[in-house]
């Protein structure tokens, strides 16, 4: 699952960094949108999952959007696609700067072993192995 939502986070900033330097030219703030929805929709749901999971810390989770956020944010204004952030609101997320709408998550956890229907502990088969062998006369 860690590696899922790496690998879903490397395209996004690959993206951002192709923006920043220069090999990608687009001619307007929403043709950026266009081009990166798809990717980011895919690495938020990805970390949604993966923190749903237990895999990574809710926290960590909300570092790694905002990561992704703020390279497009960045590259959009080193590209002259977007205005500086106001010094008004300086603490405005940046996914909101970008124009972007999270993805809700409706994720469940998926239940223990233990908490699933027949399943049994390791102790538990041993004793059951023991019965069995005791009743039909074996060693």
């Amino acid at each position: 699952m860690k590696n899922r939502y790496k690998k879903a986070m490397k395209k996004v900033l690959r993206y951002s960094v192709e923006l920043e330097f220069g090999s990608r030219q687009p001619a307007s703030h929403q043709e950026v949108l266009d081009e990166v929805k798809e990717m980011l929709d895919e690495a938020c749901e990805t970390i949604d999952e993966v923190t749903v999971q237990g895999v990574m810390h809710r926290n960590a989770a909300a570092k790694q959007k905002n990561r992704l956020f703020r390279g497009i944010y960045r590259a959009c204004v080193k590209q002259g696609l977007l205005a500086r952030r106001s010094t008004e609101d300086p603490f405005m997320p940046a996914y909101k700067l970008i124009g972007y709408t999270l993805p809700e998550c409706n994720y469940v956890r998926e239940p223990r072993p233990w908490q699933l229907p027949g399943w049994k502990s390791p102790w538990m088969l041993k004793w059951e192995w023991e019965k069995w062998r005791k009743l039909s006369g074996r060693k």
